[in-house]
């Protein structure tokens, strides 16, 4: 979208204290397929969603330069899920935030390499959970969150991946 960087420097520039800023995405398919992926916009509703989504897309977020120079860059061994860690990690210094509106159409590719390498990503995802649900910096994950983080697990030796990737759209995203 050719307005997204300007909305989000003005979010950023009004927002000291938040680190990292996303936004909604529209995702579409070959066959014209639409939904939005709505994340919740306060720091504190996001801090609540880290054992179940990631609290900010990576594909539309935009990270404060002190954040690179305080907390250094991606973690060096955690490959497959580093915007995740990196995200987490830029929350225990800074708030996070996404703003309400559309800033990134992005295209779901059905053959694409994330079926290949789902259940690495989930493996790493739920350590990288794991860690900051030790962290002071986020709330301790409620039953919810266990039951859901259990029920992935159990999900990744019993579902195909891309049965998995559907299941968590259908939870996840909002229908045009």
């Amino acid at each position: 979208m050719p307005e997204r960087i300007e909305h989000q420097l003005a979010f950023m520039e009004s927002h000291p204290e938040v680190g990292v800023c996303g936004s909604y995405l529209l995702m579409f398919d070959d066959r014209g397929d639409a939904c939005v992926r709505k994340y919740p916009l306060e720091d504190s509703a996001l801090r609540k969603i880290i054992y179940r989504y990631m609290p900010v897309s990576e594909a539309v977020a935009i990270t404060r330069r002190e954040c690179y120079k305080e907390l250094g860059r991606y973690a060096e061994g955690v490959s497959i899920a580093d915007d995740l860690e990196f995200i987490l990690r830029i929350g225990t210094t800074y708030k996070l935030a996404n703003m309400p509106e559309i800033l990134l159409k992005s295209r779901v590719h059905p053959g694409g390499e994330t079926p290949k390498k789902l259940k690495a990503l989930e493996r790493a995802t739920l350590d990288i959970r794991k860690k900051y649900s030790e962290n002071p910096s986020y709330p301790k994950p409620n039953i919810y969150d266990w039951m859901y983080n259990i029920a992935q697990y159990i999900s990744m030796h019993v579902m195909s991946p891309n049965f998995r990737i559907q299941l968590f759209r259908k939870m996840r995203d909002t229908s045009l």
